[in-house]
């Protein structure tokens, strides 16, 4: 359904967020953001219209803004990653359903 253009940004945030569930449970705070940063680098370069480049700026500064929440409560810190790879995905999650909505 629609090429799957309107999907790929859900796909990779479904993605993104099992990815840190797995890994803070077996990673240090530091080693879970790095590893995530590669992962979504790759994620984003195969299914979002994002290059290489902004995905590593994106996720450099999430994982900071997670390590600088992190000493109030995993938990919160968690959320607050989750939550901004969310709303920095919707914009273009919109744009594509946009541009799918006008070609069809």
């Amino acid at each position: 359904m629609f090429d799957g253009l309107v999907f790929a940004p859900l796909t990779e945030n479904t993605l993104v967020v099992i990815g840190l569930l797995l890994l803070r449970n077996r990673f240090s705070d530091r080693q879970a953001v790095g590893l995530m940063t590669v992962v979504a680098v790759a994620l984003h370069a195969a299914l979002a219209s994002w290059t290489a480049i902004a995905a590593l700026l994106l996720f450099s500064m999430m994982g900071v803004s997670y390590i600088a929440w992190q000493p109030l409560g995993p938990r919160r810190a968690f959320l607050i990653i989750c939550l901004q790879h969310l709303l920095f995905n919707l914009p273009a999650t919109a744009a594509t359903a946009l541009e799918v909505a006008r070609i069809r």
